[in-house]
């Protein structure tokens, strides 16, 4: 019995305690101690380990989107970031979206070939049911569930975890999603700002919306009652009135508070494609008399030139009230969206809608010639609009640049009154001088549009004053060369300036002189008046009401 016990405890086969029993009757308790055996130190040997993290993240999306003007590119979060990069996805893609997972297992034992790996944020879901769980690093396919059905944008941080054998935390990584409607609408070229995304979801508060006539809806009437924006019969934003371009970023900044038709149906468009609903630009050739309508920044108006015939928003006489000589809105899904005026908010068709909004009440007579100007006919001859009148037109956003930006019709404006068709004019005096051509008719007018045609892209991201500069410096040039492709000359554009500096110096010196010589002749007036009425200077400027020269009160000699 001893040497059995003793055997087995000393190959290790006890396990707890053995009682031997002698003849004496006395009981010996050894083998106390426990003792492992063979397949514990295995089965402790395979104890299951799993170690590892994320080392990126990048979303399955046909939407491409950009940030600060750089289009996002790769992978939207790797482990060198300190935040994720933007993604946009649509509501269309909730029931097949995907994310690409790079994983990164530091160390696995006793796991099996493959595991589930889990990411959760709120409600999201990302998984894939067989995540290598091999040692190294892994490229792994993720589904999403979970995706909103509507606008939102989604931050926050996925946890990560991978389940084998036993499970691992891979840890956590930063998203910043956005959620829209539908593919994004065709002004934007399947890239759309992130910025035109947070406006809207914060300043026009789309978060949630799902429904896309609701949601245009939404946009129009912020647009019209909402941004801060006031009529006024030019164009500020956009180019003309079949859009051509549009200053995106200056009008989500407001960088002028003053908008007109062309304007409105620009930013509708532009916000409702950055939603993906394709909205549709439509341009009236025609339009008329308004019924009292809200006009945007302006409340109960039917005369909405008003401020151009210094008169009120409101006239009951139809002889000096104001038309719109033609008209843009525009339509989704059928219907009439209008942030000018009303606001209209999908309720009719275009056929209604002209119906609803123009004033038939105002007699036949007044809309042959409608425009008046205190009772002075202007001659702008002006039709009822009719469907068949309208035009559709394409957008284009500008490239982003500080705000402030110049569109074509403010660029006229600036030819016209910054300095601009003056230095065209100096041009062409001194070309027909140099050249003996006799007459240049409309020369300015083309000149300008070349400069207009030319430079409207390049000087879009400049502010007006900016681009004054850059005309100024560029009407020698460009005027010069459009005379003597003109006139078949080859006047050099040295002897051109040199002959414009002439003029210059000698139309300065005249104007000197003849200063000079109203001087004289206000002093002159002075002593003759002192001298006949005995009276004083200061009574001589009170009489023709103004001080224009300084003068000595003594002499009254000039200063």
């Amino acid at each position: 019995m001893l040497a059995v016990s003793a055997l087995q405890y000393f190959t290790g086969s006890v396990n707890g305690a053995t009682f031997m029993t002698f003849r004496t009757g006395v009981v010996l308790l050894i083998g106390a101690v426990t003792m492992p055996c063979r397949q514990q130190e295995q089965q402790d040997q395979r104890r299951p380990v799993l170690r590892g993290r994320v080392r990126s993240l990048r979303f399955n999306t046909t939407t491409g989107c950009s940030l600060e003007g750089s289009a996002i590119a790769g992978d939207h979060w790797d482990d060198e970031e300190d935040r994720a990069k933007p993604v946009v996805l649509h509501v269309g893609e909730r029931g097949n979206a995907t994310a690409q997972v790079q994983i990164d297992i530091t160390e696995s034992e006793g796991q099996p070939g493959s595991g589930a790996l889990t990411g959760t944020l709120g409600d999201l879901r990302f998984e894939c049911a067989d995540c290598p769980l091999s040692a190294g690093t892994h490229p792994v396919t993720v589904k999403i569930s979970g995706l909103p059905d509507c606008i939102e944008r989604i931050r926050g941080s996925i946890n990560w975890s991978l389940k084998g054998t036993s499970t691992c935390d891979l840890g956590a990584t930063p998203v910043c999603a956005y959620m829209i409607l539908d593919r994004l609408g065709s002004c934007f070229k399947g890239v759309v700002w992130t910025e035109v995304l947070d406006f809207l979801i914060e300043r026009v508060n789309l978060a949630g919306s799902g429904d896309p006539m609701k949601t245009l809806a939404l946009i129009t009437k912020f647009c019209h009652s909402g941004h801060g924006l006031v009529y006024q019969s030019a164009n500020h934003y956009a180019y003309a009135d079949l859009g051509a371009r549009f200053c995106l970023e200056a009008y989500l900044g407001l960088s002028d508070k003053f908008a007109n038709c062309y304007d409105q149906a620009s930013a509708v468009l532009v916000l409702g494609h950055a939603l993906g609903l394709e909205v549709e630009y439509c341009s009236l050739n025609a339009f008329g008399f308004i019924k009292l309508t809200n006009l945007m920044g302006v409340a109960k108006c039917n005369n909405p030139c008003y401020t151009l015939m210094e008169s009120t928003p409101c006239l009951d006489d139809p002889e000096f009230r104001t038309p719109f000589a033609n008209h843009v809105c525009c339509l989704f899904q059928g219907k009439v969206f209008d942030a000018c005026i009303g606001p209209y908010l999908g309720e009719w068709t275009l056929v209604e809608y002209l119906d609803n909004a123009i004033d038939d009440d105002v007699p036949k007579i007044y809309w042959k010639d409608p425009w008046v100007d205190k009772g002075k006919r202007l001659g702008q001859k002006l039709l009822r609009a009719k469907p068949s009148d309208a035009r559709k037109g394409e957008i284009e956003i500008l490239d982003r640049g500080p705000l402030g930006q110049v569109p074509r019709r403010q660029l006229s404006t600036l030819i016209a009154t910054g300095g601009v068709r003056d230095g065209i004019s100096n041009v062409i005096d001194a070309f027909q001088k140099l050249a003996a051509v006799k007459s240049t008719g409309g020369a300015i007018q083309r000149i300008e549009q070349i400069l207009e045609d030319k430079y409207v892209l390049e000087l879009s991201h400049l502010s007006p004053e900016k681009a004054i500069e850059v005309l100024k410096d560029k009407v020698l040039e460009i005027a010069v060369g459009f005379l003597n492709n003109e006139y078949d000359r080859e006047v050099a554009v040295e002897e051109i300036r040199d002959e414009v500096e002439k003029a210059n110096k000698q139309a300065l010196l005249n104007a000197t002189n003849k200063e000079l010589e109203a001087a004289r002749n206000q002093a002159q007036d002075r002593k003759d008046y002192v001298g006949a009425k005995f009276g004083t200077a200061e009574d001589f400027d009170k009489l023709i009401g103004k001080k224009i020269y300084p003068y000595d009160k003594n002499t009254l000699e000039l200063l």
